[in-house]
């Protein structure tokens, strides 16, 4: 019988989710682009090639990532409390110099994407550790749905923060400095401490949960070997179908958020409009992470992922069309973020139901290789942002030097194409291929949990 959840972990569960959203999302989704080719004035081709070397490389150690966590000996703290420890502080040393620019361009440049491969694998530990604790923290079904919700309500809750304070601290440092640069970097600085921050006080109040010494090594017979893990998502279904729409599920949002600066600039013309779009997005993404968990009750969180895909898909299909007109443009992006958080809740937990089916299919828990599998689908798509918004700029004849009164209807309608339109039916195709290929129900992930639990009773016994 595990232990009852506590208060704290109900209520601040994911914390760390808000520092990581305001350090992301809030920081380098939505500036590092701009930061390239506006600030650091990088070419595009250098962009490109460097965000999509970063991309490739991070992809692949997905797997590796969620083998170390499952495979290897726990550390001190237990096998997924140990990572929140030491690594944000490795994640913020190399998230700052991801916001710089040292030495000639071309050297710039490969810092940067250096920084930007460092940082992905830094943070990608605690981050699968945080959401493989989810596993270890809640005793069925409801429970995971529950802390899925409260995870997506904080992490929503970090791009309300990360809206108003991002931007002005930015503009504010720059000015201050008169280094627009450093301005950038400073602001990078703050942002990651304060993921540390968050990610130590998680690290605090899960204590007494996880495993740890002696009992924490696995028996033979639970040891998870490298051929258990491939078998654990090979011979998973549901599996596959999820990392397949993830991947456009993430690659829409990793490109409409990478093209966002052009569209203020360029179509809207007012830069001052972003904190606004940033915040009445981050929330509707609130409130609608809150309500996941009432939606997953009632509905499923197969239902619920589907209707907030198509919704969030519609909403920016439409939202191309309407963009000219700023009050038409809102109205559209208002209700994608309310469908986005129910998505990301439910999402979220249906991969935590991929672990139940595994565990049933093989015997193994292999949780934090397939919660690594879903960061994979995660880090292909940032291959799609490092080379589609580029590849769509140059395609349009974008160049820093253009100034917004010149930009052409060519390059308008290229900006609205990736900020909208490629992510709208990138998100189109994601809810249907959920609906139609994912295939585990509540009552049947119910159904297979009893029958673990019952295994291992017997084992036991």
């Amino acid at each position: 019988m595990k232990k009852p959840l506590s208060k704290t972990i109900q209520w601040f569960y994911g914390i760390s989710d808000f520092g990581f959203s305001i350090m992301t999302g809030g920081m380098e989704v939505t500036y590092l682009m701009f930061f390239m080719t506006n600030v650091a004035k990088f070419s595009l081709v250098s962009i490109g090639i460097a965000t999509t070397v970063s991309a490739i490389v991070d992809a692949l150690m997905q797997p590796v990532y969620g083998g170390i966590i499952t495979g290897t000996k726990p550390m001190k703290w237990g096998r997924n409390r140990s990572w929140l420890v030491f690594m944000p502080v490795l994640v913020v040393i190399t998230f700052i110099t991801m916001f710089t620019s040292i030495g000639p361009k071309e050297v710039g440049v490969v810092i940067v994407a250096a920084s930007l491969c460092l940082t992905n694998a830094a943070r990608t530990f605690p981050w699968l550790a945080h959401v493989n604790l989810i596993t270890v923290l809640a005793s069925g079904p409801d429970e995971r749905a529950k802390l899925a919700s409260v995870r997506g309500t904080w992490a929503a809750a970090g791009g309300i923060v990360s809206s108003y304070v991002a931007l002005p601290l930015i503009m504010f440092f720059s000015a201050a400095l008169k280094d627009e640069v450093i301005g950038y970097t400073i602001v990078a600085g703050i942002v990651s401490i304060f993921y540390a921050v968050t990610t130590w006080f998680t690290f605090a109040f899960t204590k007494g949960y996880e495993e740890t010494g002696d009992s924490a090594v696995q028996t033979k017979a639970q040891k998870v070997t490298v051929m258990d893990m491939l078998r654990s998502a090979a011979g998973n279904p549901p599996l596959i179908v999820l990392l397949i729409a993830d991947f456009f599920k993430y690659m829409s949002g990793f490109v409409s958020s990478a093209a966002a600066a052009y569209y203020f600039t360029y179509i809207l013309k007012d830069m001052a409009l972003m904190p606004l779009y940033l915040f009445l997005g981050a929330v509707m993404l609130t409130i609608g992470a809150a309500c996941a968990g009432y939606a997953a009750k009632k509905l499923s969180t197969k239902i619920s992922a589907v209707l907030g895909i198509i919704g969030m898909g519609l909403a920016f299909t439409i939202g191309f069309f309407v963009a000219r007109n700023m009050y038409a443009f809102f109205a559209c992006i208002l209700v994608a973020r309310f469908c986005g958080g129910l998505v990301n809740t439910a999402v979220i937990a249906l991969y935590t139901d991929c672990i139940v089916y595994s565990e049933w299919k093989t015997g193994k828990n292999t949780s934090p290789f397939i919660m690594a599998s879903m960061t994979f689908a995660l880090k292909l798509s940032y291959i799609a942002r490092g080379t589609l918004v580029p590849a769509v700029l140059a395609m349009v004849g974008f160049s820093a030097a253009i100034s917004p009164e010149q930009a052409t209807e060519t390059l308008k309608n290229g900006i609205l194409a990736a900020f909208l339109l490629i992510p709208g039916v990138a998100l189109l195709l994601s809810g249907s291929l959920i609906y139609i290929g994912y295939k585990l129900t509540r009552d049947k992930v119910q159904e297979l949990q009893a029958e673990i639990d019952a295994r291992k009773a017997a084992a036991q016994a």
